[in-house]
């Protein structure tokens, strides 16, 4: 994800993304927020990957 942010930087390039509720956003702040997303996902993932080992 870091490498699709900065590729779209270097081209210096501006996208607007129509999100579900009808809204206009920008491309930065979409990427942005799914990026977080993903990471929070990731950790919460590998809390419940350390649950699942501590009960075996």
């Amino acid at each position: 994800m870091r490498y699709i942010l900065s590729e779209y930087q270097r081209l210096g390039g501006s996208y607007t993304i129509m999100t579900r509720d009808g809204t206009a956003e920008k491309g930065e702040a979409v990427l942005s927020k799914t990026h977080a997303a993903i990471s929070t996902l990731m950790q919460e993932q590998e809390k419940l990957i350390e649950m699942v080992e501590t009960l075996e």
